[in-house]
């Protein structure tokens, strides 16, 4: 494959969250806002090797497992941000914005929908296009400290695991965890 500048990509997506949706269904996304760092997405497959007592190494491996993580550093400490990282219900939160209570209960096995909307690569004509990630089915599963500084800002920072959605009736066409589009571009 000959080297094509125009199929590297740089910049930031914008990252949004919404309740899972059966089906690949279209979520209502809500916008994180500012983030403190680069979001990641992490894929990984765990083996089966089998080995033999006949050769050295293994002889056959087989995929048993997959997954993967997204990571995001929420830099906006709203209410909303935190239910997400508590993993609390939205029934949990109440008034309005810049007035918003988040009573914080016992955490729940929440199903979100995650999706990136950010640049993508660029056609021979040099017009970017627009790449969207969207992860059908995720869960918080971990957090780190939130800092309380008087130099500094607190940031949220949340592990969310991308889990096989078996409600998608079409995953050649839609994936079982997730699909990536590139639209737009010339």
């Amino acid at each position: 494959m000959a080297l094509e500048d125009h199929n590297v990509v740089i910049g930031a997506p914008v990252v949004s969250v919404s309740p899972w949706v059966t089906n690949a269904g279209a979520g209502t996304f809500r916008d994180l806002g500012h983030l403190s760092e680069a979001p990641t997405v992490k894929w990984d497959t765990e083996n089966y090797d089998q080995e033999s007592e006949s050769v050295l190494g293994v002889i056959k491996t087989k995929p048993i497992k997959q997954g993967g993580e997204i990571t995001i550093g929420m830099l906006e400490a709203t209410a909303d941000n935190l239910a997400l990282l508590t993993r609390q219900p939205s029934t949990q939160l109440s008034g309005t914005t810049p007035n918003r209570v988040l009573a914080i209960s016992d955490s729940q096995a929440i199903d979100l929908q995650m999706k990136f909307v950010g640049p993508g690569p660029e056609g021979t004509a040099g017009v970017p296009s627009v790449r969207t990630e969207l992860y059908w089915k995720c869960q918080v599963v971990s957090s780190e400290p939130i800092p309380h500084a008087k130099a500094g800002a607190q940031v949220y920072k949340v592990v969310l695991r991308i889990m096989r959605d078996s409600s998608v009736a079409s995953p050649s066409t839609n994936g079982s965890f997730g699909k990536q589009s590139d639209t737009g571009g010339s």
